[in-house]
Order: structure tokens, then C-alpha cells, then sequence
């Protein structure tokens, strides 16, 4: 495209909008962002005499309803008793809550966190840091080196595009129980893709520059959505449970929580989302992302599951195993849900909360 495509006359402008609509290897909501690219480009260029010169939108065809699709929170807690004695529904459940735990993050990412992507508050990396420092964070909850804000930093695989990346808080309760977890079913379930070497913080060893582990990857993810679409109907898909953290955070950020989402996963690097994402002090995010858990009460879920789980037995090696083998994950997480109900009562800690001005469009944060 040249600039005066865009400049010259409707007739170009129209022809872009057909050409654009007869591609079908592209969805309509893909399409829009493209001509919302263009639009932007021509917002931004002083030559350019039209601010916005595509007014029109592609409309989504297939379901009838353009309705984003969530898991409202009774389908979580529903959808526990339907693990029944079923290993590999508890493996899919426990993936679902650590993208959520983890802001809706891909499941491709989460398959290659490593400690590598493992930083501090200042963006310093910790993989240099002692191998057993690393492994008390994810095996012992409530080491003080946990104190500290520890982040996963790195870079979508599904783009080339390295300016903007992932940095998501990654020591709040209970992601890094759930991580465990997740390494015992995978372990049961899936000893063949269990990651077996020194890196604490990876769960699978999937190698993505290979082509059968990407088809390996992708018919696990598969599985994961069947089954978890069993237990929480059919917005259960794991590609939903990003819109499931959106729909919330919305609720609590009350601004585009959408697009300051994508930006945060490094979706999209549209200029002006990226300049308010950049602009949004990290602490705050973490703040959303910490109310979004709370809000949807994943702690006590963790609990439920935990607790019924521990009371299912399945074949294990030729005899019957509890789904979850100790009591060790339901004693700390009730340890760490009655040290902080109590922290908050006696105001030892105040929590902060976000609050959103629909005029001007700001937060302030304020502790109560």
C-alpha cells in the first residue's frame, strides 16, 4: 500500500475493504485491527487529510452471538465434583487455573517457562541465583526469599515482534501451589513429557523449534480443553479462560482492560495501547491481577479441589492412590488463607484497591 491509496479517493479506500473481506485466511476480528492499524497511520500522518478513513466494521459470522465467552465462577466450583476419581481432568483443571493464575497467559507460554524467564521487581534476572534459591521458591510457598516480588519475563512464541513481552507477577498464592500440582499430574499422567531436569520452574519438555513437539503440544492443549469444557460447559475451552480474567478484570479496572490485557501478554503492539501500558506502573497491574484472583476466590477453589481430591483414589502402578497423595498442599493453603483473613481483620496489612475515574479516565490507588 502506498500512502495515496488511502489519500486519493473512496474508490481506493473500498477496494481495500474488498480485498480485505475476500481473505479467507484471516478472521473478521484480525481484519479490524488491521484497518484499526491503518487508521491509526492515518491519525498520525500530517499529509493524510482523512483522520479515520475505514468507518466500516467486519461483522463476526459463525455463533450469532459476538459475546465474549467466560466461565462464570459457580461453573468452577461446579465443575470440582466432576473430576470424580479422573486423573487427567484434575491435570486439565489445575492448567486452566494457572493460565488463569497468570492472567489468561497462552498455554504455548506456559509450556516454556523456564527459570530463565524468572526476574525481580527491577527486571534483574534471577537465573543466576543459587539452584536451591530458585527451587525454594517454587517448592517451599513460604521461604522469605517468596517475600520479594518475583516476575516471569519473556516473549510470546506465537510472535517475532521482541519490543514487547510477557512480565507477569508469578509468586502470589496459590500460582506456585498450582504449579506443583501441575508437575505431580503431569507426572501420573504424562511421565513422558514431564521435564525431568534441574529448572524448578518448567513443568513440560516440549521442544518448540522441533515440529512433532509443536503437534504434541497442540493435541495435549486439545485434551485440556475437552475436559475442561466437561467440567465447566462449553465456555470451558482454555482459550476462554483469557476472556474469563478480561471479563473480570473490566469489572474491577472499569477502563479498556481488553486492550491493556493484550499489551500485557504481548498480543498486540498497537502504539497507543502500548504507550498506556508502558505508562501503567507495574504495581498496579500486579494489583489487578492479584484482585482478579481474589475476586473469582481461586484460593478457596484450590481448597475444594484439594480437599475433594485427596478423597478420590485411582489405579497408580497397580493399586489405588489418592488423586492428591499428601495433606501437605490443603495444610498451607489453609495456613496461608487464615494468615491473611487474620491480617486483614487485625489490620496488620491494608490492602490496596484500585480506583477507576470514568471522567478523566485515571486510577488512584488507596489502602483500606
Amino acid at each position: 500500500l502506498k500512502w495515496s491509496h488511502i489519500n486519493a479517493s473512496n474508490h481506493h479506500i473500498e477496494k481495500i475493504e474488498d480485498t480485505l473481506g475476500q481473505h479467507k485466511g484471516t478472521n473478521n476480528q484480525t481484519k479490524n485491527r488491521y484497518l484499526e492499524s491503518l487508521n491509526y497511520a492515518s491519525f498520525v500522518n500530517p499529509n493524510i487529510s482523512l483522520d479515520k478513513p475505514f468507518e466500516n466494521k467486519f461483522e463476526n459470522i459463525g455463533s450469532g452471538n459476538d459475546e465474549p465467552k467466560y466461565v462464570e465462577r459457580n461453573e468452577l466450583s461446579s465443575g470440582v465434583p466432576k473430576i470424580s476419581n479422573h486423573s487427567q481432568w484434575l491435570e486439565a483443571y489445575l492448567f486452566w487455573l494457572l493460565s488463569f493464575s497468570l492472567r489468561g497467559l497462552d498455554g504455548i507460554d506456559i509450556a516454556m517457562m523456564n527459570k530463565e524467564w524468572l526476574c525481580d521487581e527491577k527486571g534483574i534476572s534471577l537465573d543466576k541465583d543459587t539452584p536451591q534459591k530458585i527451587k525454594d521458591l517454587i517448592q517451599k510457598s513460604t521461604q522469605k526469599f517468596s517475600d520479594k516480588k518475583v516476575y516471569i519475563r519473556g516473549f510470546r512464541k506465537k510472535t517475532s515482534n521482541k519490543k514487547i513481552g510477557i512480565k507477569i507477577l508469578l509468586n502470589h498464592y496459590p500460582t506456585l501451589i498450582i504449579i506443583r500440582l501441575l508437575k505431580i499430574s503431569v507426572e501420573i499422567n504424562r511421565p513422558q513429557f514431564l521435564y525431568k531436569g534441574d529448572d524448578p520452574l518448567r513443568i513440560y519438555n516440549f521442544d518448540f523449534d522441533k515440529e512433532e513437539d509443536t503437534i504434541k503440544w497442540s493435541q495435549t492443549l486439545n485434551t485440556y480443553s475437552k475436559q475442561c469444557s466437561k467440567m465447566f460447559g462449553s465456555n470451558g475451552n482454555i482459550k476462554c479462560c483469557r476472556n474469563t480474567f478480561t471479563q473480570e478484570l473490566g469489572v474491577i479496572y472499569g477502563g479498556n482492560a481488553d486492550g491493556l490485557l493484550s499489551v500485557s501478554l504481548g498480543h498486540r503492539n498497537k502504539k497507543e495501547m502500548a504507550d498506556h501500558y508502558f505508562k501503567t506502573e507495574q504495581y498496579k497491574l500486579d494489583i489487578l491481577q492479584i484482585e482478579v484472583i481474589k475476586s473469582y476466590n481461586i484460593n478457596k477453589l484450590l481448597e475444594l479441589i484439594i480437599e475433594w481430591c485427596s478423597n478420590q483414589t485411582h489405579q497408580y502402578y497397580g493399586s489405588e492412590a489418592p488423586l492428591i497423595k499428601t495433606e501437605e498442599f490443603s495444610k498451607e493453603l489453609k495456613e496461608l488463607i487464615k494468615e491473611r483473613d487474620l491480617n486483614i481483620k487485625d489490620k496488620a496489612i491494608k490492602r490496596p484497591h484500585l480506583n477507576y475515574n470514568r471522567d478523566t479516565g485515571q486510577t488512584e490507588t488507596t489502602f483500606r
